[in-house]
């Protein structure tokens, strides 16, 4: 039976299959013909410390999901980052141009998912919270959901004034 009820990403391939994937499994290459619900987006510049740690968080909420997922790196590295993040089943991109910015850009143009998540390579964002802000965004309906690495409260004297009160609020 067939029907045109959209699900969240979470539930909709529970509703396809009972079994459990694991997140190889949901990993989506760039020339497979599957296409993606969620592609992760990611930029990196000598991440080689924190590619990992980063890429098996996805892997955790890929898991939790059960959906078809693509991780893009979008690499200017000299480091091993690049080969660490191919070994664990993303996409690597190397942008033409130089910057934080285009690097995060290059990759938007190569996603391919209904919905895309972003983050640093430094393990300051969690992406083991990507099925909670995905849930978040299908219950209020939104465009953007916007998640923070700031867990808390902030130590007196750990971060500069202006970092702490404008920074990265503003930025982050």
């Amino acid at each position: 039976m067939t029907s045109t009820t959209s699900h969240p990403p979470t539930e909709q391939a529970n509703l396809e299959s009972n079994q459990k994937l694991s997140a190889d499994e949901l990993l989506v290459g760039r020339h497979s013909d599957t296409t993606p619900q969620l592609s992760v987006v990611m930029p990196t510049l000598n991440e080689e410390a924190g590619i990992r740690t980063c890429i098996e968080w996805i892997k955790t909420a890929v898991e939790e999901l059960q959906v078809p997922t693509e991780i893009i790196i979008s690499d200017s590295s000299t480091d091993r980052t690049p080969e660490i993040a191919r070994e664990m089943g993303a996409i690597v991109v190397e942008p033409d141009g130089e910057g934080y910015g285009y690097a995060y850009r290059y990759a938007f143009e190569r996603t391919r998912g209904a919905y895309i998540a972003m983050g640093d390579a430094d393990t300051t964002y969690d992406f083991k919270q990507i099925p909670r802000l995905l849930a978040h965004l299908e219950e209020t309906g939104g465009d953007m959901v916007m998640g923070s690495r700031l867990d808390g409260e902030i130590e007196d004297g750990a971060m500069p004034s202006l970092h702490q009160y404008i920074g990265n609020p503003a930025l982050t």
